[in-house]
This record gives C-alpha cells, structure tokens and sequence, in this order.
C-alpha cells in the first residue's frame, strides 16, 4: 500500500518515562499493533516534561496538567486534519476503555487526588470544549463497556488486554507454597483488604509492584508484618515468584480486567481475586471470592488441593490472552472503523 494511502494516526502518551502499570503497557501494545499494520502511518508524542518518582507532588500535579491541556489541545486540531488520536482522555477520536481500580482508603493515604481528579476534569471540560470526537471505543472487558460506555461513539467493541507474549516453559514440581500478590503500591488497589486475607501477613506470602505511594507501603509493612515486600521488583525476581507460586491473591474489587490474571494463569498459578468488575470474564468462577473470609477460605484450600489439573488447565486458559491476538484485534478494529467504514 502506498504511504499516501496510509491513514494518519497520532496517540499521544500520558504517562512519564516507562510503563508502570498495565494501562501504560496496554498504550504502548496499541501503538506496536498499529505501527506493525500497512494500513496506517502511526506516530506517538510523548510528554515534553521529565517527572521522576521522588519530585514533590505539586511539581508532578502541575506538569501532568500542562500537559494535558497541551495534548486536548492538539487533539482538537489533528482531529480537524483528518488524524486518528488517541489521547487517554476523551480528546480524540479513539479511546480504549480500561478505567482505574477505586480503594475505599485512598483519600486516607493520598487526598491530595481529589483536588488533581477535579482539576483534571475542569481542564479536560474547558480544552475539549464539550465536542464528541470519538468514533470508535475499545473497552477492556464487558463490564468497562457496560459501565464506562461512551455513548456518543459509533463503534464498541471488547478487546481483552492479553500482554502475554508467550506461555512461559514452567515445570509443575518447581511450585511452592508461595501466595503472591502482584499489585502497584497504591491506594487504588485496596492492598488493606489483605489485613483481613492474611492477617498479620505470612512469611509465605510475597507482595510486589512498583511503589507509587511510600506512606501507604509503610503501612502496609507495619500491619503485615510476616509478608515479604518487594518494591519495583525486577522482571527476574517476578518471574522467579510466579514460576514457584501456586496462589495469587487480588485484594482489589471492580477490577475493569486485570492483566495480573492473564499472566498469573499462564504460570499455572491459581488467581483468587473478588467476584465484581473484569475479574469473572477471565478468572474461572471457581476462584472467585465474594467476601474477605471467603477468599482467606480459598487460599487454604487451593494451596492443599493445588495438583498438576489445576497447573495445566491454568496454562490452557491464559492462551486467550496472547499479545499476538491482542495485536490481531486492535489491528483489525481500527482497519474496520477507519478504512472500510
């Protein structure tokens, strides 16, 4: 296909420096997809603004914002030339759907986010100007697209955040009686809930991510105090604990999808997490909890019952969510919105 036939697509990115979480990385596949594709000629903007970890919060709340008044912006005017955009918000005329996990005690531990999620909006409200640009809204799971609809678009679609660029060569004797929680180290994720799950914590039970809030992890290392932590743990030292573990415990409710799943299955680890959100349309419904004591149950009885079934229809299951189909899927999608349609 010749490059003047190419259509134009532009996604511009919201997060500073590397992917850490999996919305980024969700971001950062879409723009792989495309960019693989003959049918489009894809760009990406990335913020002209470094934000490192340890800056103060004022700094970070005041470059995130002038950046996003500078990407609606320019959203706006791309969208006028004939571009797809892709923004995060709903600047452009693309949105993929994957909203974020709400922890009660999030404004305990950080309630300057109020005051940044309503300036954000204001920001998002007056750049915008209240247009409806978007055309085509990907959702990462049935429920984000029963709740977070948007209504104005033309096209809806479910595509799965399958990441997983292989199932991984793991033998069943290597596993252990390892608990695991993978999660970013933040209010949103309601790691408190596992004060309830393993009270006191379990010096078989291992809690790793990237640390996004330090107080928040002090808290969490006071009151769970035989659970080992490993912060912005390299991708051995995680891999390593998903080969040897039989359980993974999710603390957090209405998670949209949860990439966590898709990769704990594809290590035959057994995926405890709360019967709300995403979590139903990928975990088999016999490791759903619906209260904490529930899942405090389960992790008892799967680590004595865990057998090589359980290891091998895990793996089976987690097929689903390969990086080669997502990739397939995001490809396709757009190729039927913006090129046939």
């Amino acid at each position: 296909m010749k490059e003047y036939r190419r259509k134009k697509i532009v996604l511009i990115k919201w997060f500073f420096g590397e992917p850490r979480t999996g919305g980024d990385k969700v971001f950062q596949e879409i723009f792989r997809a495309l960019k693989e594709s003959d049918n489009f000629q894809v760009t990406m903007i990335e913020p002209f603004f470094k934000v490192t970890q340890g800056s103060p919060y004022a700094i970070r709340f005041i470059k995130f914002a002038i950046f996003r008044l500078y990407s609606n912006l320019l959203a706006q005017f791309l969208i006028k030339k004939g571009v797809i955009v892709y923004t995060g918000s709903n600047a452009g005329n693309f949105q993929y759907q994957q909203p974020p996990s709400i922890g009660k005690n999030k404004d305990k531990f950080n309630a300057i986010s109020s005051i940044f999620n309503l300036v954000i909006k204001v920001i998002d409200n007056l750049s915008i100007f209240n247009r409806k640009s978007i055309i085509l809204a990907i959702y990462n799971s049935k429920f984000t697209m029963l709740k977070y609809r948007i209504a104005d678009a033309k096209f809806h679609i479910v595509i799965y955040p399958g990441l997983l660029p292989e199932i991984p060569k793991v033998i069943f004797n290597e596993k252990e009686d390892i608990i695991i929680t993978i999660s970013r180290i933040d209010p949103d994720k309601s790691l408190e809930n596992l004060l309830e799950i393993i009270p006191n914590g379990d010096e078989n039970h291992y809690i790793i991510g990237y640390l996004a809030d330090k107080q928040y992890a002090e808290f969490l290392q006071k009151n769970l105090k035989n659970s080992h932590f490993i912060f912005n743990a390299t991708d051995k030292q995680r891999n390593d604990l998903l080969r040897r573990a039989k359980i993974l415990i999710h603390p957090a409710m209405y998670e949209a999808a949860g990439i966590v799943f898709m990769e704990a299955m594809s290590y035959g680890v057994i995926p405890i997490a709360h019967n709300s959100g995403g979590a139903p349309e990928i975990v088999p419904k016999q490791y759903l909890y619906d209260s904490l004591a529930e899942a405090r149950e389960k992790i008892k009885k799967y680590l004595s019952e865990y057998n090589e079934t359980h290891f091998n229809e895990l793996r089976r299951e987690a097929s689903r969510f390969l990086i080669s189909k997502f990739h397939e899927s995001i490809e396709s999608a757009f190729t039927e919105c913006f090129i046939k349609n």
